[in-house]
């Protein structure tokens, strides 16, 4: 039963909060068999739950190994199922590294198109030794990082832009412009934050902006190097890649969402 293939605009959706630890699982979306997936294993969760197959739908793809605070996921409901027993009986079926923050039921709400931005972080270990404590969460990088200079690059990512300097080939006609909302850099001790909020984000895209600014930041690439990249470059220019342990979805935004504490129960 694939419950999302052709819903109603009006047809409620039980919407999922989610966070997870995503160092053992190959991603978010479903692959092959055999392949441990965020989507997967919540699939199999709501199995166990109702009875049912039913396809759950993603607002943001991850890549393998990348974390998320703040996921957003939905089904189509099944009636036998009370609203308040999603959030207990999913985590009672989910694995520890995934988790539901909290379940509401919506109408007509696609998580995946309608979705205003989202927020990735990521996080930069700056010292020359590896975390035991964080290795799962962060990016080591040796070299002194000069967080302003990387801030001041970062400026160069606002308003609409082709991002394609930062990915790799896409399909033909995919889309390939986005518009950035945020881009801050920010120093906590040894940890270096890269934050980026756009209206979505392709393939390796985050992951290739953070090496290049990382370069900004080590000195082997100026700030206006990297506004020419960002503005000018070529497709796939940006070579360099950071490893996705240090990637996390932060959050999805909406322009309408209803008050959670008012959908709960309904």
């Amino acid at each position: 039963m694939d419950a999302l293939a052709h819903p109603s605009p009006r047809d409620p959706r039980i919407v999922l909060f989610l966070e997870y630890d995503g160092a053992r699982f190959s991603g978010s979306q479903v692959q092959r068999t055999g392949i441990r997936t965020v989507q997967g294993e919540l699939e199999t969760a709501l199995k166990a739950l109702t009875g049912q197959q039913l396809r759950v739908r993603m607002a943001s793809r991850t890549d393998a190994g990348a974390h998320a605070r703040k996921q957003v996921a939905s089904f189509e409901p099944v009636s036998v199922v009370p609203l308040e027993t999603y959030e207990s009986a999913l985590n009672y079926h989910l694995p520890n590294d995934v988790t539901v923050a909290e379940a509401v039921c919506v109408e007509g709400l696609d998580v995946n198109r309608d979705a205003v931005s989202r927020t990735y972080r990521y996080t930069i270990l700056n010292r020359c030794h590896p975390s035991a404590l964080l290795r799962d969460r962060v990016a080591l990088v040796r070299e002194p990082l000069d967080h302003l200079a990387m801030a001041n690059a970062a400026k160069a990512l606002r308003g609409w832009m082709d991002v394609r300097p930062f990915t790799g080939p896409l399909p033909d006609g995919r889309n390939s412009v986005r518009r950035f909302d945020r881009s801050e850099i920010s120093r906590d001790g040894d940890l270096v934050n890269i934050d980026l909020e756009a209206s979505g984000f392709l393939p390796r895209q985050i992951r290739r902006t953070s090496a290049a600014l990382a370069r900004v930041g080590a000195g082997s690439m100026s700030v206006d190097e990297f506004h020419a990249l960002a503005k000018e470059g070529k497709p796939g220019a940006a070579v360099w890649s950071l490893p996705a342990s240090g990637l996390c979805l932060m959050d999805v935004t909406y322009s309408e969402f209803p008050n959670r504490s008012e959908t709960r129960g309904t």
